[in-house]
Parts: C-alpha cells; sequence; structure tokens
C-alpha cells in the first residue's frame, strides 16, 4: 500500500469537531474526509494536525499551501489572493477563498466571492451551496432559500447519468463509467446538502410543515450509495481496488450493515492482499447473516490465502449444508484437505464435484495430485490426461503429469512432460522439473522426493 493510502486509515478522534448527529467517536482519515462532504463536521474545530494529515492524504482537495502554516489565516488570504492575480476569476480559488472567509466570520466577502463564480456559471453547486450558507449565518434566509433553489430546480437528471454510466460499463468502458458516476455523486450530494440546509432555514422561520416535507425528502430521495456501488464496480473491474474499496467504506459509514458493501470491501482488499483487513469484514458480515453462502465461500477463499486451511473448510462446509452440490464449495473443500494431508477425504469431494462438473480441468488436477499423494500414481496419471484433454496445454497438469511418470520410472515421458509446461506461467518450476529428474535418472533417489505438486489457483470469487 502507498503511504497516502495508509495514512488514510490513521484513525482519529472525532468528538471535538463532530457534529450531534453523528455517531461515531474514532474515524479514519477517510472517513473524515467522507464526511467534510456530507456536513458532519464542525469545521472551524478540525485541530490543526487533523487538517495536515487530510492535506497530505488528499492534496487534490486542498491549496498547495505548505502544511506548516495552514492554522495561518491571514497567510492563507495572502496565498488566495497572489493565485488569484494570476488567475483571475478561477472558481476553485474563489470558492476557497470564500470558504476561508466564512471560517473567519467574514459572510459579506465570502458571498462576494461565490457570486463572482456565479456570475460565469450560475448553476455551480459548490458555489450555491457556500453562498446560501454565508446568507443564512448573516439571517438572509430568503435569499439563502434562493440559492438551495438554484441546486433543487436545476435541470439535471442524475438518474439518466447513472444509467448513462451503467450503459458504457456494459460496454467495458469503465474509465468513462466512472466520470458519469462522480457526476451524478457530486450533484446528488449537493442536492442532499440543499434539502438539509433549506429544511433547517424553513424550520427557524416557523415554517414547520414545509420543513418536514423536505426532511422527509431526504429521507426518499438519497441514492448516492448505489451510485457509489455501481462505481464500485467499475473501479474494480479497472484494477483500482483501492479506489474501489473506498467507495465501499463510505457506504458503510451510512449504512454499516450492506452486506453488499461488506463482502464487496472484503474482496476488494483481498485483491491487494490486505487479508487481515479484508477478514474483518468479511466476519462482520457474518455476525449479520452467518447463512450468508456468497461470504462464507469468500472467507473460505481468503482462509485458504491465508493458510488457515481448517478455518476454509468450516466455511464450505456451512455453504455445502445449505447447497449440497455446489461444485466450486466441494472443489475448494477437497483443497483444503489435500493441504490439510488429509487425501481420501479430499477425493471425495472431488468426486461429488467433477459429478457437477465432469470435466473441469482444475478440479480434475487436483484430483491427480490427492490420489499422486496416496501413492496412486496410475490413476492421478488418468486424471490428469483427462485434464489435458479438456485444457490442452494446462501447464499444472503437464507438471503433475510428469510427477507421477517419474515416480513410476517413466523418466523420458516425465521430461517430455515437463518440456511442454516450458514458456508457460510454470516455466521455472518446469526448469528445477527436469534438473531434479535428470539427477533421478542419475541415481540420486532423493531427488525425486523435490518434485512437489503444484495446485491450480482454486478461488473463485463469489
Amino acid at each position: 500500500m502507498t503511504d497516502r493510502a495508509d495514512l488514510r486509515k490513521k484513525v482519529v478522534d472525532v468528538r471535538q469537531f463532530k457534529r450531534g448527529h453523528v455517531g461515531h467517536d474514532e474515524l479514519d482519515v477517510a472517513g473524515i474526509m467522507f464526511g467534510l462532504r456530507h456536513g458532519m463536521w464542525h469545521k472551524d474545530r478540525i485541530p490543526p494536525h487533523v487538517v495536515r494529515d487530510l492535506q497530505e492524504a488528499y492534496p487534490e482537495y486542498f491549496p498547495p499551501f505548505p502544511v506548516t502554516r495552514m492554522g495561518d489565516r491571514e497567510y492563507t488570504m495572502e496565498r488566495y489572493e497572489q493565485a488569484l492575480r494570476d488567475a483571475p476569476g478561477d472558481p476553485a480559488l474563489l470558492c476557497g477563498k470564500a470558504r476561508h472567509l466564512a471560517a473567519a466570520g467574514r459572510h459579506e466577502g465570502a458571498a462576494g466571492c461565490y457570486d463572482t463564480v456565479l456570475e460565469s456559471d450560475p448553476s455551480n453547486t459548490e458555489a450555491l451551496l457556500g453562498k446560501g450558507a454565508s446568507l443564512s449565518a448573516l439571517e438572509r434566509h430568503d435569499d439563502a432559500l434562493e440559492c438551495y433553489d438554484g441546486i433543487l430546480g436545476a435541470d439535471y437528471d442524475i438518474k439518466r447519468t447513472v444509467d448513462k454510466g451503467a450503459t458504457l460499463a456494459g460496454n467495458a468502458d469503465h474509465e468513462e463509467a466512472v466520470r458519469h458516476y462522480d457526476a451524478a455523486l457530486d450533484t446528488e450530494i449537493a442536492k442532499t446538502t440543499a434539502l438539509v440546509h433549506k429544511a433547517h432555514i424553513l424550520s427557524k422561520l416557523g415554517r414547520g410543515e414545509e420543513s418536514a416535507v423536505y426532511y422527509n425528502k431526504i429521507i426518499n430521495e438519497r441514492q448516492d450509495n448505489s451510485t457509489l456501488m455501481l462505481k464500485a464496480l467499475s473501479l474494480s473491474k479497472l484494477g483500482r481496488h483501492e479506489d474501489s474499496a473506498d467507495c465501499y467504506y463510505k457506504i458503510l459509514l451510512e449504512d454499516p450493515g450492506n452486506l453488499n458493501a461488506l463482502n464487496n470491501i472484503g474482496a476488494e482488499l483481498a485483491e491487494i492482499s490486505e487479508h487481515k483487513e479484508a477478514m474483518v469484514y468479511y466476519d462482520r458480515a457474518l455476525k449479520i447473516d452467518p447463512g450468508n453462502t456468497t461470504i462464507l465461500y469468500n472467507a473460505g477463499i481468503l482462509n485458504s490465502k491465508m493458510q488457515r486451511h481448517e478455518r476454509a473448510l468450516e466455511c464450505y462446509e456451512k455453504v455445502l449444508d445449505t447447497n449440497p452440490d455446489d461444485m466450486r464449495a466441494l472443489a475448494n473443500a477437497g483443497v483444503s484437505l489435500t493441504n490439510l494431508g488429509r487425501h481420501k477425504e479430499a477425493l471425495g469431494y472431488y468426486e461429488r464435484a467433477l459429478r457437477a462438473a465432469p470435466g473441469h480441468p482444475g478440479i480434475l488436477v487436483n484430483t491427480g495430485i490427492s490420489y499422486a499423494e496416496s501413492k496412486d500414481h496410475e490413476k492421478a496419471l488418468e486424471c490428469y490426461e483427462r485434464a489435458l484433454r479438456a485444457a490442452p496445454g494446462q501447464p499444472e497438469a503437464l507438471i503433475n503429469m510428469g510427477n507421477s511418470l517419474s515416480w513410476l520410472g517413466r523418466h523420458e515421458e516425465a521430461e517430455a512432460s515437463f518440456r511442454a509446461a516450458l514458456g508457460t506461467k510454470l516455466d521455472d518450476v518446469a526448469r528445477r522439473a527436469l534438473e531434479i529428474s535428470a539427477a533421478v535418472r542419475g541415481g540420486s533417489a532423493a531427488s525425486a522426493r523435490e518434485l512437489r505438486p503444484v495446485m491450480p489457483e482454486s478461488g473463485i470469487r463469489a
């Protein structure tokens, strides 16, 4: 993991700056960044060391000012003024300056900066939200409501944008799909924030019934979790597993019991070899739904990767309690038993799996390995031959066939099998096997024990 990714996991005490509706007392930096976009914090109370962590973890969201001066408002304003002389009218700089003015209580100046942005871009949601907040602080509630209505009345179809993203993802254009999902998320967050502020202002103005209507809209119209889920799936397809995991983490902040998010964040973390952290999420999911076969299966695969074969076997057995003919669970239970040296039991599972998938090359190779480990090399050869008929050139079948042929004293055939695996992903294993075979032919019986089985990758993520 990168240093930035590690920093995003740093846990911080948020009690000093959290708002009343936030239940967490501690969150990691990624969660605090998410909370910034969702109005979870009193921004003026965030300590400098937390601001520094946020700036280092998410430099794209903060102005490029020296970290040591982040708490110095005068210095910050000077830097904004200097930057705006070089790039007058830049909306990001103007909004940044406005935020700092508002934080200093200078709301007239903040509203003026936002007005400059809105002159060139009347639908800029950041400027509309910021101006609304400053006008509300100035007790100009009717003007603030106009800003929020500007967001809520914008002709922007979030569903259409999400649907376009889904179409792009279906066509394997995941980069463009992610851009559409981000656009929808930004607009949806802005609309939700506008609803919250509008409801709050109406309540302050004594218009309780209208306020209740908008609070109900907040509850009924939120859909950013589903959009985040779609974005996460596209990021995963692009191999951006850390970013995908971040999406699921954001979902879990608002919906800690979301089984899909718990399962998928576990799978994404497993992809980047964060196995212990991935298992934490699978365990959380299984406490909520102990019999969920998808999560049990994925937990089994992860336990296998962590060499925890007894625990993996327990997971697969629980899947089989519900679905006795589940081919993947049968095959992987067999793999766990093979790794535990319980080859006769493994063969029973492999035979059941092969009844469901008679020509599956991976299961056939693993069955052959269990026969070979039980010293029945003739039956092992039958399995490898069947695997090669189903998947010609499969390197695991070729290597294991060579091993069994070597143990049977059929060295020329063994070496032909090893040579057939040269140039494949097991090239190094094949070359070493040829060296061992030559030593065996030279009379070194001990060398034969170095011929070890090579198991195919067994896990298929559910």
